[in-house]
């Protein structure tokens, strides 16, 4: 099984804890007590725009910024493969679509594979290398690979660079859509 990071759709972080201390959590874990390096994680917060914020509290910070707290504590680990449960699904439009750039720079600099469940369907276009549909009775309908939108033949985030890549499973028929996909 791959090394894995998970991230919810509440960014779950621990409100005694500093940013700084959140990405860094998984140190406190057999798992990772080990292997776990602090400059790494540090590098990613600065890399990713969080260096700045290293010292607050989680009630200090916006729904934005919380969940990309989460998605580098989730990265800090150096996982092969990012879960990603609507990350992005309680958050302003505005910020989702910060957030999807975000995700995208992040899944291609760091050569992960990530797993983006979502009910967005333009945020899985815009993001996936193959999109799954499930049905009402959760089984798959189709996969094919997403359409990109520049007309080069590969998504926004050229995630195949790195052997990086991003699924999405949106759960919603493609009528819901509103082009009538």
């Amino acid at each position: 099984r791959p090394r894995t990071g998970v991230v919810f759709q509440q960014a779950m972080l621990m409100p005694w804890l500093t940013v700084r201390a959140n990405v860094c959590f998984a140190k406190r874990f057999s798992a990772h007590r080990d292997g776990f390096d602090q400059t790494y994680a540090e590098q990613l917060m600065d890399r990713f725009g969080l260096g700045g914020l290293a010292d607050r509290y989680p009630d200090q910070l916006s729904g934005g910024q919380a969940q990309r707290v989460a998605i580098l504590r989730a990265a800090a680990t150096r996982p092969r493969l990012l879960l990603l449960d609507e990350p992005f699904s309680a958050l302003d439009p505005a910020t989702r679509t910060d957030l999807r750039g975000w995700l995208a720079d992040l899944v291609t600099q760091l050569s992960v594979t990530v797993v983006l469940v979502t009910h967005d369907i333009d945020e899985a276009l815009e993001l996936a290398d193959r999109i799954v549909l499930l049905g009402e009775d959760g089984r798959r309908r189709r996969t094919r690979p997403a359409q990109d939108r520049d007309g080069t033949g590969h998504p926004h985030h050229a995630g195949h660079a790195g052997g990086g890549g991003t699924g999405a499973d949106c759960r919603a028929s493609e009528s819901d859509h509103p082009r009538g996909r």
